[in-house]
């Protein structure tokens, strides 16, 4: 049950960037920022710890689909956060931030 829960978590969290962007918040860009982030340094660290354990001599080699994945996961997060830093503006409009 607590599992379902955890799950949760990340749809939450993409709904509340979603309605950000969705309403115009002026705050729509830190949030995509923040979650891009978080979608470089949880693969990161995965992908880390497999090159440890790999370097400790454990034998990962079996386990090739997951650390593809996560590489996959952290060039979505690198890509994201580059568009968002290089083509997304927030802009003055009659005294109130809109992007």
């Amino acid at each position: 049950m607590t599992q379902n829960l955890i799950a949760l978590i990340p749809a939450v969290v993409q709904l509340i960037i979603l309605i950000l962007i969705l309403t115009k918040n002026k705050h729509a860009k830190l949030g995509i920022k923040i979650w891009s982030i978080l979608l470089i340094v949880g693969p990161s660290l995965s992908i880390l710890g497999k090159t440890i354990q790999i370097l400790l001599g454990d034998d990962v080699l079996g386990k090739v689909g997951p650390p593809i994945i996560q590489i996959l996961i952290l060039f979505a997060g690198l890509t994201i956060y580059h568009y968002n830093t290089t083509t997304v503006e927030v802009k003055l409009v009659d005294g109130k931030e809109l992007e």
